[in-house]
Formats: C-alpha cells, sequence, structure tokens
C-alpha cells in the first residue's frame, strides 16, 4: 500500500467524491440492523445497497461491507484506469469474476480512512469506530498541537490536521498500522507525522495542547493470543489506565487528554481508579460515564473475530469470553471519558465525575464549559462570586402542575436528551435564584437580586447562592457565561 503514488490516491479520492461516496451513506448503511453483529447483518446491508445501486451505494458495498462487485461496475464506479492500479497495489483482488477489497476506506468528516477488516488479524490497523467519533466530537476549531497515542490508521490526527492543527501527529505500537496512517495522510492530502514504538516513547520530551486516545480496552480471557489494537489485559482497563498514567508528561501548560474506554463496574468510582493511577501528577481529573455494552454482547462481538464465519470456533470463542467476563466483570461494563488538564501557573486543581446518558452530547464545546465550571468551583470563593454564570445553553426551565391533585408544581431546568447536562430539579428559592443569575453581571450580583426578592441581606443569601452555582457548574446544568 504504500507504495501506491500520490496520483493514483488522488484518483481515488477523485472517484469516490463524485460517486457520492460519505458520511451519510455509510452511515445509512450502518443504521441496518444496529446492534446486531456485523456477520449476522452484512448480507441484509449487501442486498439493500445493491438494491438502492447508486455509486455511492456500490462504493459503501465494497469498500465498507465486504461485498463484490462485478468488474464491469467496479469499472463504472472507479474508472478503467484506476480499478487495474488497485488490483495491482493489492487494495482489490479478483473474486469470481469480479472485485472485493481486501481493506475497508471509511469516510468521516469529509476525508477517508483506508484501514484493515477489524476481524483481519492481531496486526490489525484500525480505522474510526464508534469511540473514535466521540474523541473526534472533542476536537475544536485550531486545535494547537494534537497527539493521537494508539492512533491506528491515523484518524484522530488527521482529523485534527483538517482542522487546522497547527500540528498533529500520531503514535502507535504497531508499524503496519503507522504506514497506514501515513498512506492516509497522503490520501486526503493532509500533513501530519506518525511515529511507531510504545506509548509515548516516539515523542519524548515533546509537550502537546491536546492528547486523544481510544487505548484497546477488551478484556482478554486465558490462553487466548491477545490482539494490539483490542485487547487492554485481563479486566481489560490495564493498557487504558497505563495510558493515563503516562500522559501528564506530554501535556502542555493548560493542555487537555482525553482517553475514552470501557472498564469493569467496581464499588470503586471510576474517577478514584484512574486518580490512583495517576499517582502524584499534578492534573485535574473530570470522568464521565455512561452505560457500557452489555456481557452477552460484548462476549458475541469478541467472539466473532475469532471466527467471522460464526462456525464451531465461535461457539467456544463465545463461551470463553461469557465466562471470563462473568470472572473479571460479573456486574457489567461502564464506559468512560477521562479528561486530564495540566493547570495553569498557580490555579487550582480539580477532581469530578459526572454520569451522563449520552456521549452524543459531548463535545469540544459542552466539555470546555463544564470544564471551566469546575474550575470555577476549585478556585477561591472571591473568583467565584465575581464570574458570570449563566444555565447550560439549551435549558429549558419548566414549572409542571398537576390539576388532579392539591399538591405543589414541580420545577426543573430540563435540556435535550443527548445534552451533556441531566435535568437539574429546583425548588421554588431555587427557581428565584436561576432567574437571577441569568440576568446578573455576576453570581456577587444575582446574591443582592436574590437577597431582594428573599426580604433578606446578601450576607444571609451567601452560601445558599454559592452552594446552588457550585452544584450546578458540578452538574453542568450551570456554565460561565
Amino acid at each position: 500500500m504504500e507504495a501506491l503514488p500520490d496520483a493514483v490516491l488522488r484518483e481515488l479520492r477523485e472517484a469516490l467524491r463524485r460517486a457520492g461516496y460519505g458520511d451519510e451513506i455509510a452511515d445509512e448503511a450502518e443504521s441496518l440492523a444496529y446492534g446486531m453483529i456485523d456477520a449476522v447483518r452484512r448480507p441484509v446491508i449487501a442486498w439493500r445497497l445493491r438494491k438502492v445501486g447508486t455509486p455511492a451505494a456500490l462504493a459503501t458495498l465494497l469498500f465498507l461491507h465486504a461485498g463484490r462487485l462485478e468488474r464491469r461496475a467496479a469499472s463504472a464506479l472507479l474508472g478503467p484506469g484506476l480499478l487495474p492500479a488497485l488490483l495491482g497495489a493489492g487494495l482489490l483482488a479478483d473474486a469470481d469474476g469480479g472485485v472485493v477489497s481486501r481493506f475497508r476506506l471509511t469516510p468521516l468528516q469529509g476525508l477517508l480512512f483506508l484501514h484493515d477488516p477489524f476481524e483481519g488479524g492481531p496486526e490489525t490497523a484500525m480505522g474510526p469506530g464508534i469511540t473514535t467519533v466521540a474523541l473526534a466530537r472533542l476536537l475544536p476549531p485550531s486545535p494547537g498541537a494534537v497527539l493521537d497515542v494508539g492512533c491506528g490508521a491515523g484518524t484522530l490526527a488527521l482529523l485534527a490536521a483538517a482542522r487546522g492543527a497547527r500540528r498533529a501527529v500520531g503514535v502507535d505500537l504497531s508499524e503496519r498500522a503507522v504506514a497506514l496512517a501515513r498512506v492516509n495522510a497522503r490520501l486526503n492530502g493532509l500533513a501530519a507525522e506518525f511515529r511507531a514504538g510504545d506509548l509515548l516513547a516516539p515523542v519524548r520530551g515533546e509537550r502537546f495542547d491536546l492528547l486523544l486516545s481510544q487505548p484497546p480496552y477488551v478484556v482478554a480471557p486465558p490462553g487466548l493470543a491477545p490482539t494490539t489494537y483490542l485487547h487492554g489485559g485481563t479486566r481489560g482497563d490495564e493498557l487504558a489506565l497505563r495510558f493515563a498514567a503516562a500522559f501528564p508528561e506530554a501535556l502542555a501548560e493548560g493542555g487537555r487528554a482525553a482517553l475514552f474506554f470501557d472498564l469493569p463496574k467496581a464499588a470503586e468510582p471510576v474517577h478514584r481508579r484512574v486518580r490512583r493511577a495517576l499517582g502524584g501528577a499534578r492534573v485535574s481529573l473530570a470522568v464521565l460515564t455512561g452505560a457500557g455494552p452489555s456481557s452477552e454482547l460484548s462476549a458475541m462481538a469478541y467472539a466473532t473475530l475469532e471466527d467471522p464465519a460464526i462456525g464451531p470456533r465461535y461457539a467456544e470463542a463465545v463461551l470463553r469470553y461469557r465466562e471470563h467476563i462473568e470472572a473479571v466483570a460479573p456486574a457489567g461494563f461502564v464506559r468512560a471519558l477521562a479528561v486530564l488538564e495540566r493547570p495553569a501557573a498557580g490555579a487550582a486543581g480539580f477532581e469530578a465525575a459526572l454520569e451522563v446518558g449520552h456521549f452524543d452530547g459531548v463535545d469540544a464545546a459542552a466539555l470546555s464549559r463544564w470544564l471551566a465550571g469546575l474550575a470555577l468551583v476549585a478556585g477561591p470563593e472571591e473568583a467565584l462570586r465575581a464570574a458570570a454564570v449563566r444555565p447550560a445553553p439549551g435549558a429549558r426551565l419548566t414549572v409542571t402542575r398537576r390539576l388532579d391533585a392539591d399538591t405543589p408544581p414541580t420545577r426543573a431546568l430540563r435540556f435535550a436528551e443527548k445534552a451533556l447536562p441531566r435535568d437539574f430539579e429546583l425548588s421554588e428559592a431555587g427557581e428565584a435564584l436561576l432567574e437571577a443569575l441569568a440576568v446578573a453581571g455576576s453570581v456577587a450580583e444575582a446574591e443582592g437580586l436574590f437577597a431582594e426578592a428573599c426580604g433578606r441581606s446578601p450576607e444571609a443569601v451567601r452560601a445558599t447562592v454559592t452552594g446552588f452555582v457550585r452544584d450546578g457548574l458540578g452538574r453542568a446544568a450551570l456554565a460561565p457565561a
């Protein structure tokens, strides 16, 4: 693949652009029988894409869902000159009078990512997946110097480069992954560096504004040969915690790192487990947690990687995974986004945790608002009282009265289903305080407005106001203006 000339890669990119191959058609295909393992649903997806029959659908069949195209259809899609070049380079292969793709070519946010099939074997170079998309939402515009740790085929580093990063670097233990990442840089016409080595060894001594990582987090049953891109240790979280422990040394002042992974549910909160791994590192820590995959679906999905045909080896593998999960994660899994920040000189650090209903609403802007609020909470009271604080964007104040019962109304600050903040119940006094915060230029000014509404002195309500503000900022329901 590395031998593919730039001219061929440009021609491939242009052919797929003309075909309309992109996020929309890929998402439509992915939505079919969503949640089922690929080996079960792939024939139905292939049937649908053939029925649609557009160039975009046929490209999706060939490059995303392991479908075979007749040579005539492949030549019409790619062009008579490009087809033999891709066959000669080994990206495509002959199959029963047609052609199949030996790689996957996934579209994401206007870019194309060449990578191995997920069932490709121990040295598979990963492309975009669910966790990749979640981390991609954390990329701000012009994100400074970005490091993608465990970069696979280079997705996050290249997305950062496309957003105007001052510098985009990817590192991976796998030489194969680094080679494919470099091909993807050429395929997309982007400048990014990719280096091979263990964890941060390839960038030792360098500092970055943003580190992103989706470390391997799948549990490894005894006797199973571990797969580099997949398995995170016996419990699944060993590598993720090792990554977290290493990241502080690569953070620039004010820099941020985000790791997205699954780990076993336990009595000890996730943020405590991550903090223990960090040791004495001077970094703030904020952890978002949500529901992880079920034990049964996890066992089924991982077993198909050992036997994609779902034959006799699958039955053995799924039981081996399920029994091991029962031993190391009897309560199931939790999904976590762990965020580290190196505070600026003189700034107070913080530690916080928040449960979310969906990670879909966690983007760079929402995360930055929450972290800025946590920094206010951790700082001196004078700074908190001097700040203007508002309900988080999208908040709706609702007051509900029952007409069939003599009960007081209920009040809440409500948010969209997939927003980062969750609904925040309010008392009558909380409603009045919220209205004061919405118009005041500072928390101190809101104290005065609230005190006037209550017929009390500002000093008498100060503890109530600052307590309410700290609670709201911690829940992400309030945010610095």
